[in-house]
């Protein structure tokens, strides 16, 4: 009969050289992984930025669409006949309309913050 304390399947532990194996190939996955992730975070406000100027072309070129080839301007239409100077315009026809954002279904309610006839958060259509 086999003495009590021997175990059939001793269990296996790993080497020093297996564990330094396995520590090196992390490492140089690591060492590989680190440019590349510079180069994710460093291209991603690049690509923000280019993905706000395609909505933008594209809001413009609906615009222009809608309007015969007109580019939108935030100008009044008028201010040619002061050869371009706002200060005279000011002078002349008073301020500026305003610039509006949009409007809502709802009445007195539009997408720009601010002002008196605006509330204080977003309004969107719809919404009650």
């Amino acid at each position: 009969m086999p003495p009590r304390h021997a175990n059939p399947n001793p269990a296996r532990a790993a080497t020093l050289t297996e564990v330094l194996a396995v520590l090196v190939c992390c490492l140089a996955a690591f060492a590989l992984m680190v440019p590349v992730l510079a180069q994710v975070s460093h291209d991603a406000p690049v690509s923000g930025s280019m993905h706000n100027l395609r909505v933008l072309h594209e809001a413009l070129a609906c615009y222009a669409a809608d309007w015969n080839d007109r580019q939108f301007t935030a100008v009044p239409d008028d201010l040619g006949i002061v050869g371009g100077d706002c200060d005279d315009y000011v002078d002349q026809c008073g301020c500026w309309p305003t610039l509006w954002a949009g409007r809502s279904v709802r009445p007195g309610r539009s997408w720009t913050r601010g002002g008196a006839r605006t509330p204080s958060r977003w309004a969107k259509p719809g919404r009650r």
